[in-house]
């Protein structure tokens, strides 16, 4: 009742009426949290001040990447969409990956466990598999329902361009991250885990791009 009440009280007509037509109040609910977060988002962006070395690039990352230069990039770090519906996406990533990254460059991807053979099967023909990162994230773990698993951590999938790695330098493949906010985004990561690749992979001044900083293309 409460869920129904706050859709009806946003003053969301259409939400409103297409609830009292099929009777599916979770779903007009969680439309209305999904507008209400795209809303905060967009008022954060007006009042944010970016960082000159910084660039937001609004759209379909299939289209706007092609103006980044090839083999400009030092780092790719980046969350795609993994449910079974979108993970077909990550072909298009692995593809301009090639592009863009140096030689030597890195791919860090997060995934589904679910996912990770198809994931592997469509990197092949553009990056080398590298390595996996393990991210144990504090909080409350997630539930897999459908495999009847309970989560313990996330891994991080990390490709490169080349036969390895440009540099060395010692790793941890593991990370120890503070639970995301969500306040931003539903998909909302944390930043320990994308500081140390950044860290690790990277020099001052080089580029790091991520195709998916809000939720991606759809």
């Amino acid at each position: 009742y409460a869920k129904a009440k706050e859709v009806v009280a946003s003053g969301a007509a259409k939400l409103s009426a297409e609830m009292n037509k099929t009777g599916k109040v979770n779903g007009a609910f969680t439309q209305l949290k999904k507008r209400k977060i795209q809303e905060a988002n967009r008022k954060a962006a007006d009042g944010a001040r970016i960082s000159k070395d910084c660039k937001i690039v609004l759209g379909d990352f299939r289209k706007h990447l092609s103006s980044v230069a090839d083999g400009s990039v030092s780092l790719i770090f980046t969350d795609p969409p993994y449910d079974e519906k979108s993970v077909a996406i990550y072909e298009d990533v692995f593809r301009d990956a090639q592009r863009l990254l140096c030689d030597g460059g890195s791919m860090i991807t997060y995934a589904g466990q679910y996912a990770i053979p198809a994931i592997l099967k469509m990197a092949e023909p553009f990056l080398k598999f590298f390595w996996i990162i393990a991210m144990i994230q504090e909080g409350s773990s997630g539930r897999m329902f459908g495999f009847g698993v309970r989560m313990g951590w996330k891994p991080l999938l990390w490709f490169v361009k080349g036969d390895g790695r440009r540099e060395n330098n010692m790793m941890t493949d593991l990370v120890h991250s503070d639970a995301p906010s969500k306040d931003a985004h539903p998909w909302q990561q944390g930043i320990t885990e994308a500081l140390h690749c950044i860290d690790h992979l990277t020099k001052p001044g080089e580029l790091v791009v991520d195709p998916f900083l809000d939720q991606g293309p759809r």
